[in-house]
């Protein structure tokens, strides 16, 4: 299981995976095309430049990121996240 925070925010939700909680954060409009991103040189860029039309449809931030997993892995993922402000913290349940 993942906690997940935002830059700004404390916890926003727990989720079973990377996935699913990828997913709430679209269909609860924490994450779409116009999210701003910080990139390595601190510019800043918004999801749109990445993942092309995602300002119109957002689920396609998790078709890249299905694509990003598949060719780089998980880790690449969480990464990818973070330069939006998302950060996946995996913890353990009893």
């Amino acid at each position: 299981m993942y906690l997940i925070h935002e830059e700004n925010h404390d916890c926003l939700c727990v989720a079973h995976t990377v996935g699913s909680g990828l997913m709430w954060l679209i269909m609860n409009e924490w994450l779409d095309g116009n999210t701003i991103g910080i990139l390595e040189n601190d510019e800043e860029i918004l999801m749109k430049d990445l993942v092309e039309n995602s300002d119109t449809n957002p689920f396609l931030i998790f078709n890249h990121c299905v694509e990003l997993q598949y060719k780089n892995g998980i880790e690449a993922v969480m990464e990818f996240l973070e330069k939006f402000g998302f950060y996946f913290n995996e913890i353990e349940v009893a």
